[in-house]
């Protein structure tokens, strides 16, 4: 088994935000990654973005929205199996 990390990178467009994988239950939706299961490959963690999403008081909800903006990379580590060529690997 070899180790790796999976990215999953954003554009976001000028004046536009996606709200962050921990929004807390009550305010707007929360991102969701969803990846293929597969028996190449394994996700060995959670996903954890490469900075922290800006923090908004609450105004439309109860609760703080947590939003990215610009660009962000969220990353987990994943294990590739054994026989499996990391080169060729595709996951959805």
């Amino acid at each position: 088994t070899r180790r790796g990390t999976l990215t999953v990178p954003a554009k976001i467009a000028p004046d536009w935000h996606i709200s962050s994988l921990t929004q807390p239950a009550g305010g707007p939706g929360k991102s969701e990654i969803k990846v293929t299961k597969s028996p190449s490959y394994a996700l060995a963690g959670i996903f954890q973005p490469d900075r922290a999403p800006h923090i908004k008081p609450p105004t439309v909800f109860k609760v703080n929205s947590e939003e990215h903006d610009g660009t962000v990379n969220w990353m987990v580590p994943i294990e590739i199996f054994e026989g499996v060529d990391p080169e060729s690997l595709i996951i959805e």
